[in-house]
């Protein structure tokens, strides 16, 4: 099911969401399977659950769709930011916030721990790349942060 988006002022933008619970319930497995469908319809490489009114740290990226077509969803569930170095400037949109872009300062390299579907603790790096910039950005979603915060 496609999700609504909701806006830069809604109020969950602006909210420290919550921690999943495992085992995942089946709402939160239904919550994952819509929010990647609904990222894929609106043509964005991440999404994050308050994007689409939904209180829970659950992040979904897939930054080559767009260019080789094929789908390949990573579901990350209460991410947390390990460490971040370097610096980069990237022009950035977001779904929430239609229309606006703005140059942020974003870490090149990043770490990250985050739980898979099953609950197993994972670890990603990411560095220089579109996956570092996008995780950034959907990591400051789950703190109540915008791309307008930057300006």
């Amino acid at each position: 099911m496609i999700l609504q988006l909701v806006q830069k002022n809604h109020k969950l933008l602006r909210t420290k969401l919550k921690k999943v619970h495992f085992p995942l319930s089946e709402q939160d497995k239904k919550d994952i399977k819509n929010l990647t469908d609904s990222m894929y319809y609106y043509k964005g490489v991440g999404i994050a659950a308050n994007q689409c009114g939904i209180n829970k740290q659950i992040v979904i990226v897939d930054c080559h769709w767009p260019e080789d077509g094929k789908r390949s969803p990573s579901v990350l569930i209460n991410p947390q930011l390990l460490s971040a170095t370097g610096e980069m400037l990237v022009e950035e949109g977001c779904l929430s916030c239609p229309k606006e872009f703005v140059k942020i300062k974003r870490p090149s390299n990043i770490m990250i721990s985050y739980k898979n579907e099953d609950g197993k603790e994972l670890f990603t790096f990411a560095g220089g790349n579109l996956l570092c910039h996008c995780l950034s950005h959907e990591l400051d979603h789950l703190k109540g942060k915008l791309i307008i915060d930057y300006v």
